[in-house]
């Protein structure tokens, strides 16, 4: 297991915990408010550590093109793409499990219209996250 995976668990956890407090304890545009930057928050940490793994494995990458050894190079592409992909569904689980924490919130607290602002901010936060994956794979992969 790489870091990564105990770092989501733990935000997915604490995110948890948020909306259930914030559904005791708040208003329906506070829920809202910080709901949505929760979700803008878990979109931008999942671009980080894309751009971060892509900006380390694209180097290497070429390098050992250059140098002839294709094979390592292919295994260092391979686990590059596994390691993006894990990324991706860390950050997918966390966005899921924030997204109906807020919307369940939402509902509860009889705010039917911010639930559903909240549903379209997390169907294009998802759409962005597999937009800039597909992105960096894609770069990987145009090296071969």
């Amino acid at each position: 297991m790489n870091t990564i995976q105990p770092l989501a668990l733990l935000a997915v956890l604490s995110v948890s915990f948020q909306f259930t407090q914030q559904a005791k304890a708040s208003d329906p545009q506070d829920v809202f408010s910080r709901g949505a930057r929760q979700i803008v928050s878990i979109t931008e940490r999942h671009e980080n550590a894309t751009s971060d793994v892509t900006s380390r494995c694209l180097p290497r990458i070429r390098r050992l093109l250059k140098s002839g050894n294709y094979n390592e190079a292919r295994t260092t592409a391979d686990r590059c793409i596994t390691e993006l992909g894990e990324i991706l569904d860390s950050a997918r689980t966390a966005l899921r499990t924030t997204c109906e924490r807020c919307i369940d919130a939402l509902v509860q607290m009889g705010a039917p219209d911010l639930a559903r602002d909240i549903h379209d901010l997390c169907v294009r936060a998802s759409s962005r996250m597999k937009d800039v994956h597909d992105r960096a794979v894609n770069a990987i992969q145009d090296l071969f």
